[in-house]
């Protein structure tokens, strides 16, 4: 099975700023073992291998809390901080490992959202200033997109700040679309979107 791996940095040659690495997942039967004992090791060792002690961080997502795309009392949710960027990578292992499996309603999840999210929220990530983002999104599913709120009456567009509208959170606006995330991803990290596929 292959891993939808999507990065969205400025250029990381080997004359490039310092950089710091956020991954973005959702906690699941099959990425869950596989990243906790495969992919997040080799993330790490990758990117030290490039620069040592680089700061890497973890967001998560699951979908909207609300039928069909997930529920309140399953404990869904649009997009959630887990851990800012660190360099102790034993709290990093441990802060995914302890991400309940969410499974959502139906099989679309909220991965723009999320990363709408970790592009607008660079303080609370801990991006530095003059630094290269780079961000990694672990998933096995398709996305919601922009139009798609409107099946439970969700028809107010999203506006692309860090504050989830409604109550259950994210429940009072709609997806973003992907040229919208894509472009914020561009703005905040000053590069480019590329699409990358891993396979397990």
């Amino acid at each position: 099975m292959g891993v939808p791996i999507f990065a969205a940095t400025a250029c990381c040659a080997a004359a490039c700023a310092c950089i710091g690495v956020h991954l973005v997942a959702r906690r699941m039967t099959f990425v869950g073992s596989a990243l906790t004992h495969t992919l997040l090791p080799g993330v790490v060792s990758g990117v030290n291998s490039f620069q040592p002690s680089t700061p890497i961080g973890i967001s998560s997502f699951v979908d909207k809390p609300v039928s069909p795309f997930g529920t309140n009392s399953s404990g869904d949710y649009v997009y959630r901080t887990d851990l800012p960027l660190t360099t102790d990578y034993a709290v990093l292992q441990s802060t995914y490992s302890a991400l309940a499996l969410r499974y959502g309603g139906d099989p679309p999840e909220s991965q723009l959202e999320a990363l709408l999210q970790v592009a607008v929220r660079p303080t609370e990530i801990g991006f530095r200033a003059g630094t290269k983002r780079v961000v990694v999104l672990f998933t096995d599913d398709t996305y919601h997109v922009a139009g798609h709120g409107a099946a439970v009456g969700i028809t107010t567009p999203n506006n692309l700040d860090a504050v989830l509208n409604g109550s259950p959170a994210g429940t009072g606006e709609d997806y973003p679309g992907v040229a919208q995330v894509a472009q914020k991803l561009v703005d905040e990290a000053a590069g480019a979107v590329e699409p990358l596929t891993l396979s397990n």
